[in-house]
């Protein structure tokens, strides 16, 4: 087979591959993506410092891997649309659809590094090659990454080890921090595990209840409890939405409602709604995974996965669903909390509140009830508080 080739504009590569992906956590998730579409049932990835300092990043899958053929065709095609190439077909193995369509992904790699060695192994295949920053910039518009196994035959099982070095990243990993920003990008199918390794022997396995560990969880909801079973929507969407006991930091990136497509974020938590000044807002958090916007004729997921395009008719019409069903899910908290403190305030004193209320001289009772009410149904006064002030009217 003649030499490698990738054809490009150097400005493309460095806009789209070191401004997009400048930050660890959304290139490795494009990584871990690759791993997913590669029909891997797990990838491993692996940090490495010294004395502090990272120095390799190591991906490792055992996906079906790549010959020499579709390195060439497939992964050094910048912009390459697999779902228009090859059909959104599901994969052999575990009948995964891909989630990767505009093919820019492969360009996170250069946002972290500036050496990357691609060993991969398909069909008793083995190849190896080497992309170097440096020499991709040099280059004008054709760059020939270095081959140095081509087709080569090998006993060894399928899969594809990516190697990072010269990170551009100069601080400490944060395993743990990577761990959660990762959870919060994917919703982990059973049938894919991703592994964190990183120095000191620390191994993290990012699982699906990892999003919301930090959650103290009040109340709960689902699809089931939500979706009435004739609006358009039923079996086209799942949903986890979660109201906590106290305030949820801003600073903790959870507030709101995360929009996911095969598993894969695609909009950033919000609200859906132009109007969020009441308090429940600070309490909701959750996740809505609705794969039908990977099948509309117009792609509306932008390319960084932070956003949809709303102003697409589908999405609009969604968008209005939406805020509708986050209103109805206010109206059920309110409820719930005011039942709540009700069962507290009997629990704590033996008194049934209506029974009380039924007790007062009528020329009271109408006031008294008023402020009670007032007290226990306020978004701004907590569930402790609630209780403590009800006692002492």
């Amino acid at each position: 087979m003649s030499r490698l080739e990738l054809k490009f504009d150097p400005n493309t590569i460095e806009h789209l591959g070191v401004k997009m992906y400048s930050t660890l956590p959304p290139a490795l998730a494009e990584l871990i993506s690759n791993a997913y579409d590669a029909d891997a049932s797990e990838v491993v990835v692996e940090f490495l410092e010294q004395n502090g300092t990272p120095k390799a990043i190591t991906v490792y899958d055992d996906g079906i891997g790549m010959t020499a053929k579709d390195i060439q065709e497939k992964f050094l095609v910048i912009g390459r649309n697999r779902r228009k190439h090859e059909g959104d077909e599901p994969s052999p193995r575990f009948g995964r659809l891909p989630t990767g369509k505009k093919g820019l992904g492969k360009l996170a790699l250069f946002g972290l590094a500036k050496q990357i060695v691609v060993d991969t192994k398909k069909d008793g295949l083995r190849n190896r090659f080497t992309l170097n920053w440096n020499d991709l910039l040099a280059s004008s518009d054709t760059y020939n990454p270095e081959m140095d196994l081509t087709d080569s035959e090998t006993k060894n099982k399928a899969g594809t080890v990516i190697q990072l070095s010269e990170l551009k990243r100069k601080s400490p990993f944060d395993l743990e921090a990577i761990a959660d920003t990762i959870s919060r990008i994917f919703i982990v199918d059973s049938e894919f595990t991703i592994v964190l390794k990183g120095p000191n022997d620390k191994t993290i396995k990012i699982a699906d209840d990892r999003r919301y560990k930090k959650i103290e969880t009040q109340f709960s909801w689902s699809e089931k409890d939500l979706i009435d079973p004739e609006s358009e929507y039923h079996g086209k969407v799942q949903l986890s939405l979660i109201t906590s006991v106290t305030p949820i930091p801003p600073s903790s990136g959870l507030r709101g409602i995360a929009l996911f497509s095969r598993g894969k974020l695609v909009n950033m938590p919000e609200y859906f709604s132009d109007s969020t000044s009441s308090h429940f807002y600070q309490y909701l958090t959750g996740w809505i995974k609705a794969d039908f916007i990977d099948l509309l004729d117009e792609d509306v997921i932008s390319t960084n996965r932070q956003s949809l395009n709303w102003d697409h008719p589908e999405m609009t019409k969604f968008r209005a669903y939406l805020s509708d069903l986050v209103a109805q899910v206010g109206q059920y908290w309110r409820r719930k909390r005011e039942n709540k403190k009700d069962k507290e305030l009997e629990q704590a004193t033996g008194i049934d509140k209506e029974q009380w209320f039924g007790s007062l001289p009528g020329d009271i009772k109408q006031s008294v009830e008023m402020i009670v009410r007032k007290l226990g149904g306020s978004e701004e006064v907590s569930e402790t508080n609630g209780t403590y002030l009800s006692l002492n009217v």
